[in-house]
């Protein structure tokens, strides 16, 4: 606009120069539908300047109206979303603190107004599935991936179908995206749980690796998955006595993660009642040998501590002999000390477990060495050393809470 008002004046100016130059003012003659009007030269210029002055207010005027409304439009629909996301904040506060039905409530106010309305549906799903509402559950869930890809709608019917105990409908379905993409990390994970509901333990097992390499499952939840895939294999090995597949079996499981305390109770159960004592006591041995230290009772310790003591063995003499032998090189390793007593009870030799659990006791007082002192002098038949070593453990176990 400026450039044109720039150009309008010197236009003007360069007229009237003109003018002034031949000593001639100029005049102007119009005659429009009747109707004549005569004027200056300098008089007609200034009508036209106001003329195109009135023009430029009015447009302004008018563009200012409208970008008024549009602005009142935005800031109306900002709001709107500012509100929306509050209430989505809460909502997520709401499911933090296992609020379930206000988080429902919360995540689908104004749902309509937010700019991720997924979100809110994904909350509302979520909150619903913990109150058992399973039917809402999916029906959210379908909604939050309504602006996805193809894949992601078929996935959340999936999740629909599992949450209706669908499971070979949900399988079929989540094999077809794979089908597409064979490394989806989503579908990966969502089959292997759907096979695990199912209790389809061999497509489990067939998965496990991919679902290992492919996706971000954590490493508690796949060791789960891994005791869940191959637990009942454990239990066919002893039922049919085949302790080659019972190998197999824990092989298997240590490619993919380092076994747990549930893995290696049920594969150490099954090594003993399938009569493999030997095998079963050298696994043992090789747990102590890997340990860093074993003049303390620390976690790694007393996990295999209570694991020892789980298990039903008879007569594990070739432990027993190791652990006498370690002692003579560490005389003060405890859990070396608590290991053996562990054993010569299993070994029903009450005196031996007595003098190494006395001895251990001396360097450690913690609730489960006199727990198991309690349990020896129960054994050995001096009931008040027992009692009065039970209620030792638990003052300590009480007042270290």
């Amino acid at each position: 606009m400026i450039k044109m008002l720039i150009l309008f004046a010197l236009t003007c100016a360069l007229l009237a120069l003109g003018a002034v130059l031949v000593e001639e003012k100029g005049y102007v003659l119009i005659n429009l539908a009747g109707y004549v009007w005569e004027a200056s030269f300098f008089g007609f210029l200034f009508v036209l300047l106001l003329a195109y002055l009135s023009f430029k207010v009015v447009e302004t005027f008018l563009i200012g109206l409208f970008r008024a409304r549009r602005n009142y439009s935005a800031w109306r629909t900002k709001s709107k979303q500012a509100s929306s996301l509050q209430s989505l904040s809460s909502a997520i506060e709401a499911l933090f603190n296992q609020q379930w039905s206000r988080a429902q409530t919360l995540s689908l106010k104004q749902v309509h107004n937010s700019p991720i309305p997924a979100s809110h549906y994904l909350i509302a799903a979520e909150a619903s599935k913990q109150l058992g509402e399973l039917d809402e559950s999916s029906l959210y869930q379908l909604r939050a991936q309504q602006g996805g890809s193809e894949n992601d709608k078929q996935l959340a019917t999936a999740k629909s179908l599992i949450n209706e105990e669908k499971f070979a409908q949900a399988i079929t379905t989540i094999e077809k995206v794979l089908e597409r993409n064979n490394k989806d990390s989503a579908a990966l994970l969502l089959l292997a749980q759907a096979y695990q509901h199912n209790q389809q333990f061999e497509p489990l097992q067939n998965i496990l690796p991919k679902v290992k390499k492919y996706t971000d499952i954590s490493p508690i939840e796949l060791k789960a998955m891994c005791f869940a895939a191959y637990q009942a294999q454990f239990n066919q090995s002893v039922e049919e006595k085949n302790l080659s597949l019972l190998e197999q079996s824990f092989k298997q499981i240590n490619k993919l993660v380092e076994p747990n305390q549930p893995i290696l109770q049920v594969y150490l159960a099954g090594l003993i009642k399938l009569e493999a004592n030997q095998q079963a006591e050298k696994f043992f041995i090789k747990l102590f040998e890997q340990t860093d230290n074993l003049s303390q009772l620390n976690r790694q310790n007393e996990n295999n501590l209570k694991l020892l003591s789980g298990l039903q063995f008879t007569q594990p003499l070739k432990l027993i002999a190791w652990l006498e032998k370690q002692l003579k090189k560490q005389p003060d390793a405890e859990v070396l000390k608590i290991a053996l007593a562990i054993c010569a009870l299993k070994n029903s030799d009450v005196q031996l477990a007595q003098q190494a659990m006395e001895s251990a006791i001396k360097q450690l007082k913690s609730p489960y060495s006199y727990q198991l002192m309690g349990d020896i002098y129960q054994q050995a038949g001096i009931e008040n050393k027992a009692k009065l070593c039970f209620q030792k453990g638990l003052e300590l176990a009480l007042g270290s809470k």
